[in-house]
């Protein structure tokens, strides 16, 4: 999806050598056949959306983004003119590095070597510090469970609030006397 959101911008840039991925869009379901079904239809429907996205950023045709949709391609920065891609490259001179979810990489099927080899260089690196590996995510995952319970406690706070005022004698407006 990061792909489909660097399509937003008017201009695009890549450096030389970053990779952009294009893939299907996935998901999980669970169901019998009928919500099976209904869930690839979804799929489809949003395979449909970001072929429409890439085709405003690609001089080719939706058929050749679905096909690259389909391979799972990865384009090196340095051939976005060979995929016809609008893009400026930025040479660099920089290493090769990940700014992604990097253990969800070997997931993807075609995932570059280039790319697996620097997560396993940066894993054996943590783990020789320390296995530092999951430190990172574990404290993002700290810090979004901190946010869940302070927006629970101010809902029960406000809760509490609206019973308490609820609780309170209602004044009444004083009879009114017709002679």
């Amino acid at each position: 999806m990061a792909s489909a959101i660097a399509c937003a911008c008017d201009e695009m840039t890549i450096d030389a050598n970053a990779f952009w991925m294009c893939h299907l869009p996935w998901t999980m379901s669970i169901g019998n056949a009928v919500d099976l079904r209904k869930e690839a239809e979804v799929l489809d429907t949003y395979r449909d959306a970001l072929v429409a996205i890439y085709k405003s950023k690609f001089d080719t045709t939706s058929d050749v983004i679905v096909n690259m949709m389909e391979s799972e391609t990865w384009i090196l920065g340095n051939q976005a003119p060979m995929f016809k891609m609008n893009a400026e490259v930025i040479p660099t001179q920089e290493p090769l590095r990940v700014a992604a979810f990097a253990k969800q990489m070997p997931k993807f099927m075609h995932t570059p070597k280039a790319l697996k080899d620097i997560i396993m260089e940066k894993e054996q690196t943590l783990k020789s510090q320390g296995d530092l590996t999951t430190k990172p995510i574990n404290d993002m995952e700290n810090k979004e469970t901190d946010k869940e319970q302070n927006i629970e406690k101010e809902v029960q706070e406000a809760v509490e609030a609206a019973e308490v005022e609820d609780e309170k004698p209602v004044e009444q407006a004083p009879e009114a006397h017709v002679e």
